[in-house]
C-alpha cells in the first residue's frame, strides 16, 4: 500500500520534501490487525471492545489515507448496516460488542464529522460518486444540530441531551477544524467557514484555569465554564484540540499545550488528564499519543521536533494509536500544504 502516495493524492498537490515521511505500511498493518475485524467493526479495547461512530470515522480516514479502498469499503458497509439506524443521515454513537446491538441512538457529532470527512476524501481519492453522495447525505443532517447564542452558530455534540433552559452544552473538541475546512469548499447546506472561526473561538474563550487550557465540555449557559455535570478536565476528549489546531496551522492556539508539555519534557510519564479547577496534572506510563501531539505542536509552531515512533509491540490503545496516526497525517498534510 502506497501510504505516501495516497496522502499527496488526498492534498492535490504534487510531490516535495517533507521533514516527516507518511506513515509507513507497517503501522496500518499493525492498526488493522489489532483494532479492525474481518466485518468491518473497529474496536475501541480501552472500554469493553464496543465500537463508536468515532472509531469507524478514525478507522475510515486512515484506510483512505493508506489507500486500502477494501478496507474502506468494508468499514463502510458496517457502519452504515449498524450505526446509520435513525431517521436521519446521523449514526448512533454506541454499539455493544456484548450484546451486539445499537446500545444509544442518539448520535456523536465528532464521529458524523469524521465518516463525512472520510467518504467525501474516499469520493476524490477513488473517483466513487456513491461516496460522495453519502457524505453529502451526513453534512445536510448535520445542520440540524446547529445552535446559535450571542451572534454565534455552533454544533451541538448531540441531538439529545445538550440544549435545555439552563445548559448548552458544547465539546470543543467535536470541532474538527481540518474537516470543517475542507467541507467549506464542498457543501452549503451549512456555513462551514463560520462554525470554524467559532470554533476557534470557542477554543481561546472556554481556556481556563492555571493552566489556561480548553475543558472536554463547556456549557454557554454557565458563561462558558466547564459543564458541572462531568468533571473540569482537559483530558481524553480535549486532548485533540491541539492536534485538530496543529492540521490546520492554527498557532495561537498551541502556546498553551506546549507550555504544559514542555514542563514534564524530561520525564518518562506522559501529562494525560488535567484537573482545569486545581491544576493537578496526572501523568500516565505506557504507550500514549501525547508527546506525538506535542512534538506535532512544536512543529507547527517553528521549533525543531520529530515524531517518536510507535512501538507497537507495547500494544497501544485503539484511542492512542488512533491518534499517533493522524499526527503524522496531519504533520505530513501540514508540511505539504506549506511547501506550496
Amino acid at each position: 500500500m502506497a501510504g505516501a502516495a495516497a496522502m499527496l493524492a488526498l492534498v492535490s498537490c504534487g510531490p516535495g520534501p517533507t521533514s516527516v515521511p507518511a506513515p509507513d505500511a507497517h503501522d496500518w498493518v499493525a492498526y488493522k490487525a489489532r483494532f479492525i475485524m474481518d466485518d468491518g467493526r473497529v474496536i475501541d479495547d480501552a472500554q469493553q471492545g464496543v465500537s463508536h461512530s468515532e472509531s469507524q470515522g478514525y478507522g475510515m480516514l486512515l484506510a483512505v489515507a493508506f489507500d486500502d479502498a477494501e478496507t474502506f469499503r468494508r468499514i463502510w458497509q458496517w457502519t452504515r448496516s449498524h450505526l446509520q439506524v435513525r431517521n436521519d443521515y446521523l449514526f448512533a454513537w454506541l454499539w455493544d460488542a456484548e450484546t451486539g446491538q445499537v446500545a444509544d441512538t442518539n448520535n456523536a457529532t465528532d464521529g458524523d464529522v469524521l465518516i463525512a470527512w472520510a467518504l467525501l476524501r474516499a469520493a476524490r481519492h477513488w473517483s466513487d460518486n456513491a461516496y460522495e453522495i453519502a457524505g453529502r447525505q451526513i453534512l445536510k443532517s448535520l445542520a440540524s444540530l446547529q445552535v446559535r447564542v450571542n451572534g454565534r452558530v455552533y454544533l451541538l455534540p448531540g441531538q439529545q441531551g445538550f440544549l435545555s433552559s439552563d445548559k448548552l452544552v458544547l465539546n470543543p473538541s467535536h470541532f474538527v477544524l481540518p474537516a470543517f475546512r475542507e467541507f467549506a469548499d464542498l457543501d452549503t447546506s451549512v456555513d462551514w467557514q463560520a462554525l470554524y472561526a467559532n470554533g476557534v473561538f470557542l477554543i481561546e474563550s472556554s481556556a481556563t484555569g492555571p493552566w489556561h487550557l480548553a475543558p472536554d465540555w463547556v456549557d454557554l449557559r454557565q458563561g462558558g465554564r466547564p459543564w458541572a455535570e462531568r468533571r473540569p478536565y482537559f483530558g481524553y476528549d480535549a486532548v485533540r484540540i491541539p492536534l485538530y489546531a496543529s492540521w490546520v496551522g492554527e498557532r495561537d492556539l498551541l502556546d498553551a499545550y506546549i507550555r504544559l508539555w514542555r514542563q514534564f519534557s524530561m520525564r518518562e510519564l506522559q501529562p494525560d488528564l488535567v484537573d482545569l479547577t486545581s491544576g493537578f496534572v496526572h501523568l500516565r506510563e505506557g504507550p500514549s499519543a501525547v508527546r506525538a501531539i506535542w512534538q506535532l505542536c512544536e512543529h507547527v509552531s517553528g521549533h525543531e521536533s520529530t515524531v517518536p515512533n510507535m512501538d507497537w509491540g507495547q500494544e497501544p490503545s485503539y484511542y492512542d494509536a488512533s491518534l499517533y496516526l493522524l499526527v503524522r497525517l496531519a504533520w505530513y498534510e501540514f508540511d505539504l500544504t506549506n511547501e506550496q
